[in-house]
C-alpha cells in the first residue's frame, strides 16, 4: 500500500475511535440507569394525570438495602436540580401559587415494569415511545376501572335479589291465586280440590320463609351502607306477610269438622248437632266451622292483597337499585286481570246454578199441575 494511503487510513481510524469513545462516554452508566427508570415513571404518571404532583428522581438518591424499593425525593426550581438540567423535562406548574416556581413534591418508588439489561449498562430505552404506550395502556385501565366503579351498586348481589323476588312472585302471583281458585271452583274438582288447596298453601309458606330468611341473612350486604333490617315499609310488610302466611297454613290444619244435625241423642261423632238441642239448624251459621271458614277466607284475601303490594314495591326497589325498568305497574295489571277472572268466573257459576235451580223448580211445579189435572179428569 502506498504511504499516503496508509497515512490517510490511520487518520480515519483514529477519528472513528475518538467518536466511538465520545459516544460511549455520553451514554448513561450504572448510576444513570436508576435515574432513567425514575424519570420514565414520572413522565408516565404526568401524562396519565397532569393534575397530580409527582416526585422527580434524584440522581444521588436511593436505598442500598436489597429487596427494598428505592425512593427518591427532590424539589426542582425552574427545571434545574443542583445545576443539572433534565433533558425534555416538562415540569408541573404549581397553580395554587400562580408563580413561576415548579415543584415536584412527595415520593415515588421504582416501577417494576422497567428492567434494563444488567449485562449492558449502556442500554438506553426509547423513553418517548415506551412512555406513550404505557400511558395509553394506563388510560385504558383507568377508563375500564371507572366504568366498573360507576356501575350500579351491589351488582355482585344482584342474583340474590333476583332469587328473593322470584320466590315472592311465584308465591303471591301464582300459587296463592291458584289456591284461592281451587276453593272457589271446588264443584269442578269435588274430590281433589282440597289436596290442591293444602299443597299450594304449604308451598307458599315454604317459599315465603326462604325469601324472608334470605333477605334477613344478607340485608346489610344487599342494601346500601346505611340500610339495615326493617328500614323500609317493604321490609316491615314482608315480615308481617310471613306471619300471616304462617298463621293461615297452621290454621288450615286446625279446621273444625263439618257439622250435621241428627235425631240420635246418643250420637257423639265430631260435628254432630242434635235437632233437639239449642243449636239446631239455625245455629249452623255460628258454629265453630262456620267461624273458621270466614276467618280463613278473610285471611286469604288479606294475603292476596298484601302479596300484590309487596311484589310491586319490591320491583320498584330493584329498579331503583340496579337502574332497570320498573315492572310494578305491569304486575298490578296482571293481578287485576287474575282477580277479574276469578271473580267473574265465580259469578258466572252462581248465575248458572241459580238458573238451573229455577228451571228445576218450574219443572216440579209443572209436573205437579199435570198430575192434579189428570186426577181431576179421572174423578170426573
Amino acid at each position: 500500500m502506498p504511504r499516503p494511503l496508509l497515512l490517510l487510513f490511520v487518520l480515519v481510524a483514529s477519528s472513528c475511535n475518538h467518536a466511538v469513545v465520545a459516544t460511549t462516554d455520553s451514554l448513561p452508566r450504572d448510576r444513570d440507569v436508576s435515574f432513567i427508570r425514575q424519570w420514565r415513571h414520572v413522565q408516565e404518571e404526568r401524562l396519565s394525570d397532569p393534575s397530580v404532583e409527582y416526585s422527580t428522581p434524584d440522581r444521588e438518591g436511593g436505598s442500598d438495602e436489597e429487596g427494598e424499593d428505592d425512593e427518591y425525593e427532590y424539589e426542582y426550581e425552574y427545571g434545574e436540580s443542583n445545576g443539572e438540567s433534565i433533558a425534555d423535562a416538562e415540569p408541573y406548574r404549581d397553580e395554587r401559587t400562580q408563580d413561576n416556581e415548579y415543584r415536584y413534591e412527595g415520593t415515588t418508588t421504582i416501577p417494576d415494569f422497567y428492567d434494563p439489561d444488567e449485562t449492558d449498562p449502556d442500554y438506553v430505552p426509547n423513553l418517548e415511545e415506551d412512555v406513550t404506550e404505557r400511558s395509553i395502556a394506563r388510560s385504558i385501565d383507568t377508563s375500564s376501572s371507572s366504568s366498573s366503579s360507576s356501575s350500579p351498586p351491589n351488582n355482585s348481589k344482584k342474583s340474590t335479589w333476583i332469587t328473593h323476588g322470584t320466590l315472592g312472585t311465584l308465591s303471591f302471583g301464582l300459587l296463592i291465586p291458584i289456591a284461592i281458585s281451587s276453593a272457589l271452583f271446588r264443584d269442578l274438582l269435588p274430590t281433589y280440590w282440597i289436596y290442591i288447596h293444602v299443597f299450594l298453601n304449604v308451598t307458599t309458606f315454604t317459599f315465603t320463609l326462604f325469601a324472608v330468611g334470605m333477605a334477613f341473612a344478607t340485608m346489610n350486604s344487599l342494601g346500601d351502607a346505611n340500610e339495615g333490617h326493617l328500614k323500609e315499609l317493604h321490609h316491615i310488610l314482608g315480615l308481617g306477610l310471613l306471619l300471616v302466611v304462617t298463621f293461615q297454613t297452621a290454621n288450615g290444619f286446625l279446621r273444625p269438622p263439618r257439622e250435621f244435625v241428627t235425631d240420635d241423642e246418643e250420637d257423639s261423632s265430631p260435628g254432630a248437632m242434635h235437632s233437639s238441642s239449642e243449636w239446631g239448624e239455625r245455629s249452623k251459621l255460628l258454629s265453630p266451622r262456620a267461624l273458621w271458614q270466614w276467618m280463613h277466607r278473610i285471611t286469604g284475601i288479606v294475603i292476596l292483597a298484601l302479596g300484590t303490594w309487596q311484589i310491586q314495591s319490591g320491583l320498584a326497589i330493584f329498579a331503583r337499585k340496579f337502574g332497570s325498568a320498573d315492572w310494578g305497574s305491569v304486575y298490578l295489571g296482571y293481578m287485576g286481570w287474575v282477580v277479574f277472572v276469578m271473580g267473574g268466573g265465580k259469578l258466572w257459576m252462581k248465575y248458572r246454578e241459580k238458573k238451573r235451580e229455577g228451571k228445576d223448580e218450574w219443572n216440579a211445579e209443572d209436573e205437579l199441575f199435570d198430575t192434579d189435572g189428570l186426577r181431576g179428569l179421572e174423578d170426573d
